[in-house]
This record gives C-alpha cells, structure tokens and sequence, in this order.
C-alpha cells in the first residue's frame, strides 16, 4: 500500500480521469517531467502534448492495475476496471495497447495513435491477472464489483486465445514435438501469421501462462 500510494501522490505518474486510472507514457523509465512525456510518432496526435492530452500504454498501466489489485483500496481497483472497458480494441473486450487522452476523454483506437486498434498480449495477459487478483482479494468487500472484475477477467481469458493466440499445432525443429500454442504480440500479429518475429517476445509466454493458470 505504501508502494501504490507513493504512485497516486504525483499526478504525473499515476492519476485518475473520470473515475478511471490513466498512467501517462513516458520515454524514460526514471523521469516524469512534461519535456519526458512522449510525443511524435510515438503520440501522434495532432496537438500539443501535455499533462491533460497525453498517451497511455497498456504495458505500464497493466503494471499499475496489478499492484493495485493487491493493495487494501477499492475504488482504484474500481478505476482500473473501468479503464479496461473504456479501452476495448476491436478485437473483444481486449483493451487497446496505446490510448489517448484528450483532457477528460480517453480514445483507444485513434488515427495516428492506434489507428489498427492493436492490442499487445503481455499486457492483456497482466490485465486479466489483476483482474482475477483483484476478484479473489480477501481485502476489498464489494461483493457485486469482484463479481464484474471475474466476468471480465474470464472474457479477456477467452478473447486473448482467440485473439493473439494462434492454436495451430506444428512441428517443432528442436526435438519436443509438436508446438500447438503460439502466442503473437498482438491481434494484429496474429493476423500477419508467423513470418512475423513479434512472435518470438519469450516475456510474453511468462506472463500468458500465469494468466492462463489463474483462468484455469
């Protein structure tokens, strides 16, 4: 909880848009300032960028969401469910891997910023793994809200195989047999079939199992 509320005491790092969480997207891991806020290509938006129109990824906010799901307060864990379905891709209920923010609003597949509606499938798997956390915590007491964090943990469980996962067995070329499951970085890496090499991020297989396990 110390850790979480050290994230919530600047609003540069971590914030709240209407009642759902927003983690603005950085170009450095240690900085926070507005100079350090991307933009360009990698936040194409159209307008300026600052602390009200910015963009968000999914990897750092689903990092975000997990620490909130095991910490003691609610009404954030509240605020991260409600992100993930203001952020659907057109891919199910997967939430869209870059997002913007204009001032109140928050766009998940705009021109310029995620005009594919891509996903990427580490951080879905690291949604739906606070998702179930949070489900399970022994801490919050919204009986009605942990029943909507399940729902939705078990659709992105079944939206992430059948969105970035290709089930196709083949043969492996390293001795084991044949490779049945083969996790893309994203839907529409999946959809460029596996001449890709975004196919071949090992990070992604770590989180995808544990999201998998708990969905089991």
């Amino acid at each position: 909880d110390e850790l979480i509320d050290s994230l919530y005491s600047n609003p540069n790092v971590v914030t709240s848009v209407d009642g759902k969480l927003w983690v603005p997207w950085y170009g450095s891991s240690s900085k926070c300032d507005l100079a350090d806020l991307r933009s360009g290509g990698s936040c194409n938006s159209g307008s300026t960028i600052d602390f009200t129109h910015n963009c968000m990824v999914s990897d750092e906010f689903s990092q975000v969401g997990i620490m909130v799901s095991m910490g003691k307060n609610q009404s954030r864990m509240d605020q991260f469910y409600n992100t993930v379905l203001a952020t659907k891709s057109s891919f199910g209920h997967i939430p869209a891997w870059r997002i913007y923010r204009n001032g109140s609003t928050i766009i998940p597949c705009l021109s310029g910023i995620n005009g594919n509606c891509d996903t990427a499938s580490d951080a879905t798997a690291r949604i739906i793994i606070a998702l179930y956390t949070g489900a399970n915590s022994q801490y919050f007491t919204d009986s009605t809200q942990k029943s909507a964090y399940l729902s939705l943990a078990n659709q992105l469980a079944s939206d992430m195989l059948t969105y970035e996962v290709d089930q196709t067995c083949r043969n492996s070329d390293i001795g084991y047999g044949q490779i049945c499951y083969w996790m893309a970085a994203g839907s529409q890496v999946k959809k460029g079939g596996l001449a890709s090499t975004d196919y071949g991020y090992s990070g992604y297989y770590a989180d995808g199992i544990i999201a998998m396990l708990m969905a089991c």
